[in-house]
């Protein structure tokens, strides 16, 4: 058995780290929310259509937020939705191919059975700011098809993608905003916004 006095220390560095680590937790969450604020801000989200089965996957013109162009080739997953009753509601399947951007590489981590050519234009689903990544949700402003392939295959076709910025964490933990703008514009040049 330890005397009282080590006990008591050891307590008190237990508290003392304790206390640190949900401090820096505090911290890192504060960081990111004030970034993903700033980020909302500069990249606001739509909406899309899932109820009406005539118009599923348009965005909705009240709720245009920015449009961006995809400066590269990538590949997307085919938008869906799912309804689990026959009188409740259509919700979009969260099914992105994900593509990962780590300084001047990209790279694929989950295919999509479609491409996204370059040049696309793009609209912001959602996004959402990690300790070391910026992740994008992305929609096709318009299908994909061509009227033509529309009118053989029956359906409009749009493409739903997840791109990765890989961030160093510092960059982040001091909210440099700019420096993760800077990043994703490489890739995704704003087109309008709202």
């Amino acid at each position: 058995m330890k005397p009282a006095g080590e006990q008591s220390a050891a307590r008190g560095l237990t508290q003392a780290l304790t206390l640190a680590a949900v401090v820096a937790s505090l911290a890192a969450c504060s960081t990111s929310s004030a970034m993903r604020r700033d980020l909302e801000e500069r990249y606001p989200a739509s909406w899309i259509e899932v109820q009406n089965q005539a118009t599923k996957g348009e965005v909705l013109r009240r709720r245009m937020g920015v449009v961006l162009a995809v400066q590269a080739d990538v590949p997307a997953k085919k938008f869906r939705v799912l309804q689990a009753a026959p009188k409740g509601p259509r919700v979009h399947v969260n099914d992105y191919a994900r593509v990962d951007i780590d300084g001047d590489a990209l790279s694929t981590s989950v295919a999509g059975e479609l491409t996204i050519p370059r040049g696309t234009n793009l609209v912001l689903l959602d996004l959402a700011v990690e300790a070391d990544r910026v992740r994008l949700f992305l929609h096709t402003a318009k299908p994909l098809r061509t009227a033509e392939e529309q009118r053989v295959y029956g359906e409009r076709v749009y493409g739903c993608t997840e791109i990765v910025f890989h961030v160093d964490p510092p960059v982040l933990e001091r909210a440099d905003v700019a420096a993760v703008q800077h990043l994703i514009e490489r890739w995704l040049t704003p087109v309008a916004s709202r």
